[in-house]
C-alpha cells in the first residue's frame, strides 16, 4: 500500500518530471524523493530504474487511489490530477 505522498511522486515521475523538481514541487529534500521512490520500487519488486515504467502503466489507478487531493498545491495539481494539464509549466521550472 503506497501513501499519497509516494502516489504523488510516482506520477510526477510518469509526466517526466526530474527528482529535483519534483523536491521543489513537493516542498521535499532530493533525498526523500529518492528515497520513496527506492521504496515504492522495492515494495513492488522491481529495480527503481523501472519504477517511471510502472508509473506510466499504473497513472490512472495511481490518480483513483490519492485520498486527499484538497492537501496537494495547485502546482502538483495541474500536472497529475484527473484533468490536470500535463503540459502545465511552474515557475520554478525555468
Amino acid at each position: 500500500m503506497l501513501t499519497d505522498r509516494q502516489r504523488l511522486i510516482c506520477l510526477l515521475t510518469s509526466v517526466g518530471e526530474p527528482d529535483k523538481r519534483i523536491a521543489r514541487m513537493m516542498e521535499l529534500s532530493t533525498r526523500l524523493v529518492e528515497k520513496e521512490k527506492h521504496h515504492v520500487a522495492t515494495s513492488l519488486g522491481i529495480p527503481t530504474r523501472l519504477l517511471v515504467i510502472w508509473a506510466v502503466e499504473h497513472r490512472n489507478v495511481l490518480r483513483a487511489e490519492i485520498k486527499d487531493w484538497e492537501s496537494v498545491s495547485d502546482r502538483v495539481r495541474a500536472l497529475v490530477a484527473p484533468g490536470g494539464s500535463s503540459e502545465w509549466e511552474c515557475e520554478y521550472c525555468i
